[in-house]
């Protein structure tokens, strides 16, 4: 049926993520292990997490940063969150939830502005993109360790696994 069903009051303000250099748009991650949705509240400096089954807010996952995008890993069961910690200009870095017991369980520190990332579920490693460092850090989703830095274009924006080559995109604004 297409109708609101119910509505999750939450507070804070913005609830966004940024995907793109100046394309600011809502960002919702679904775990289907536990039937929990998250979003980042970058005020807050924290996740929500909503139980998909009573759509109630049952918590927050406080992070060192901005939470800037998500992105969930199933094999693992962990939520990944980018943060900006002082500005373009400074490194960023990204938290490890585990989505069972909803807490961090490591920060690593990455590039300059890190903005996009992408989980490859054939590697079971999160790709990270860092627009002003023009690199890609390679998180492995067992160690929860930066296990590998790969130079790409100028000023990475975007990020996409493919499955069926086992291959990682980047978009770059400023040229590939």
């Amino acid at each position: 049926t297409d109708a609101v069903l119910t509505t999750v009051p939450v507070r804070g303000i913005y609830p966004y993520s940024v995907h793109s250099y100046s394309q600011v748009k809502p960002h919702l991650v679904f775990n289907s292990n536990d039937n929990k949705l998250y979003f980042p509240q970058q005020y807050g400096c924290e996740v929500r997490i909503i139980d998909g089954n009573s759509n109630t807010v049952i918590g927050d996952a406080l992070l060192g940063g901005l939470p800037w995008a998500l992105a969930w890993n199933a094999t693992s069961d962990k939520l990944y969150s980018l943060n900006q910690l002082g500005g373009y200009t400074s490194p960023g870095s990204i938290s490890i939830i585990d989505g069972a017991s909803l807490q961090t369980v490591s920060t690593l520190t990455l590039g300059h502005y890190p903005s996009v990332m992408a989980w490859n579920r054939t590697n079971n490693t999160v790709f990270c993109a860092s627009a002003y460092s023009n690199d890609v850090r390679v998180v492995d989703g067992v160690t929860d360790q930066v296990i590998d830095t790969i130079a790409v274009g100028n000023y990475p924006v975007d990020v996409l696994w493919n499955p069926t080559g086992n291959k990682i995109y980047t978009a770059n604004e400023n040229g590939n």
